[in-house]
């Protein structure tokens, strides 16, 4: 493997854990990753994984 597609990987690997790491941040502090900005009442909470089970 020569340096630039190193360079390339690692690049790729630091956005991908940047993603990951604020993701878990942000459902830590409640903070939903919810397409449908947290009201999921159009989507009847299948976009959240909430179901509606009774």
């Amino acid at each position: 493997m020569d340096f630039a597609t190193f360079a390339v990987a690692a690049v790729i690997a630091v956005i991908f854990f940047a993603i990951i790491f604020t993701s878990v941040r942000s459902r830590k502090k409640g903070k939903s990753s919810c397409a449908c900005s947290g009201g999921c009442s159009g989507c009847k909470g299948g976009c959240c994984g909430i179901t509606d089970e009774k």
